[in-house]
């Protein structure tokens, strides 16, 4: 079994030295789907000079992104989901954690 902890690089620093086997991260603070792929590289570059694995990425679509009712923007879905797996790919992460209650609360 491994142990691991959400939270960004000062998390995961601290999870480290307290014996955690990785950390998740979130997609928003981690991929970045809507910035250019220079803040995705330089956050890339932050979780991974922790020197703990970021095996996991939590909150797949933000709160503002609708997955159901009436005001899904369906080409926007398509565009943050695609460059989030993109990112995921390179990133190495295996796990994305969906979750994202407040992107499918039912209106």
């Amino acid at each position: 079994m491994k142990f691991g902890v959400c939270g960004g690089p000062e998390i995961a620093r601290i999870a480290k030295d307290c014996g955690y086997d990785y950390f998740e991260w979130s997609v928003g603070e981690l991929l970045h789907p809507r910035e250019d792929e220079a803040v995705f590289t330089d956050a890339l570059a932050r979780a991974k000079s922790v020197g703990l694995p970021c095996q996991a990425a939590n909150v797949f679509i933000p709160g503002d992104l609708k997955i159901t009712g009436p005001a899904v923007d369906k080409q926007a879905l398509q565009a943050f989901v695609t460059t989030a797996l993109e990112r995921a790919q390179k990133a190495g992460l295996k796990v994305i954690v969906f979750g994202s209650g407040c992107a499918r609360g039912i209106p």
